[in-house]
């Protein structure tokens, strides 16, 4: 979980340069392949979450 939670904050700060670093150096258009580029790796963490929770329910309905 914790490996998880550490992945996203670091998307979070990669965010937030990104933003910075095309504000000052490059064209719109770039900006939006690397903004889609992080909605699809927010997507996979989203998917790994559901998934995550899936598997404690299951697990704890075992008990």
């Amino acid at each position: 979980m914790q490996l998880l939670l550490s992945q996203i904050y670091k998307i979070g700060v990669l965010y937030n340069e990104a933003v910075k670093t095309l504000n000052y150096y490059h064209s719109t258009a770039t900006a939006q392949r690397m903004l889609r580029k992080i909605e699809t790796y927010s997507e996979a963490i989203i998917k790994q979450q559901v998934q995550a929770i899936k598997l404690t329910e299951e697990y704890s309905n075992t008990e």
